[in-house]
């Protein structure tokens, strides 16, 4: 198995098991629970509760997403130079990019776009 800036958390039965031996490949991944009997995971891999949102309307064209809150350990874990040639936006497609500092780990990227330039709002 390979996966790469992938989020595997929160699925019935658990989230990585395996009959026999696994060794995941790839790296900057977040999985909340395995079997470490059966399944070896890269150095670099994030064990911690993502705290996903409910599945939702996100934005975007024809899918759901999970969306990570501001204080997910997801956010900015990833790695982007092992994002696929060409990727330019998350799951959800256009307008949402896929890197907003560093790449976040899974299918969601958190964007604070009012804030994301340093804006500072104006306090009366």
């Amino acid at each position: 198995m390979s996966a790469a800036n992938t989020l595997i958390a929160d699925n019935d039965g658990g989230d990585v098991i395996a009959t026999g031996p696994v060794t995941v490949a790839g790296g900057y991944n977040l999985v909340r629970s395995w079997d470490p009997a059966t399944v070896t995971l890269p150095a670099d891999t994030l064990t911690a509760d993502p705290r996903l949102q409910p599945l939702a309307v996100n934005g975007g064209w024809y899918t759901l997403t999970h969306a990570l809150p501001a204080d997910s350990p997801a956010r900015d874990a990833g790695l982007s130079t092992l994002l696929p040639a060409g990727l330019i936006h998350d799951q959800r497609g256009w307008p949402f990019l896929r890197v907003d500092g560093e790449v976040d780990i899974g299918a969601f990227e958190y964007s604070d776009t009012l804030f994301a330039s340093n804006f500072q709002p104006f306090v009366l």
